[in-house]
């Protein structure tokens, strides 16, 4: 292992343990004022030491558990929806750094959904290469999802015949470091014949 590789190793770590950081600094922080909140509650009922000095964080997280649901819940409706899409502008002009966490989670969990229906291929068509996802496909025709720019939720549909395209299929791990990567990697994937 040289140098090179050991520093981006280092940084990836650094790039995963700052937001994980700043999410479980809340989650405890959150925690706490629900114990602070329940504590005389659960001191009346007499349920404040049923599991001993863990039972307020038990009930604690039980009950911020509750709420997240009723929450999601609640964004079920467009009024709460649009309240959040407004208050969440509000805050990011004054945290800006939590638009950086807030794109990087979405990718994620747009990253998780697609893997289990999507193949990621470098596709060939009219004398072009582009990443791309096999969505579906018949005897005649195959759809793909384009991906354009370096998000893998920005893109557009082509549905073309079976004999105007190749295809090369990857990894999703190769797929999503190529895009963070600008595009540096796809090179690798294509054959000396095929240019």
């Amino acid at each position: 292992m040289n140098f090179h590789s050991l520093k981006k190793i280092f940084g990836n770590g650094f790039a995963l343990a700052i937001p994980l950081g700043v999410i479980v600094y809340v989650l405890i922080k959150l925690v706490g004022i629900f114990e602070k909140i329940i504590s005389p509650i659960a001191t009346r009922l007499g349920i404040a030491k049923i599991l001993g000095e863990i039972t307020l964080t038990v009930i604690a997280v039980f009950v911020l558990l509750v709420l997240m649901l009723l929450l999601g819940l609640l964004m079920q409706f467009s009024v709460v929806a649009a309240f959040r899409k407004s208050l969440e502008e509000l805050v990011l002009k004054f945290i800006p750094s939590l638009n950086h966490l807030n794109t990087m989670a979405a990718e994620k969990f747009d990253f998780d959904d697609a893997t289990n229906t999507w193949k990621p291929v470098l596709l060939y068509y009219e004398n072009k290469y582009s990443p791309a996802f096999l969505i579906e496909e018949n005897d005649q025709l195959v759809t793909f999802f384009l991906i354009k720019g370096t998000s893998l939720a920005e893109g557009e549909i082509l549905i073309t015949g079976k004999n105007d395209i190749q295809f090369t299929e990857m990894t999703f791990a190769q797929m999503h470091q190529y895009n963070k990567q600008y595009g540096k990697g796809f090179l690798s994937l294509i054959k000396k014949t095929d240019v």
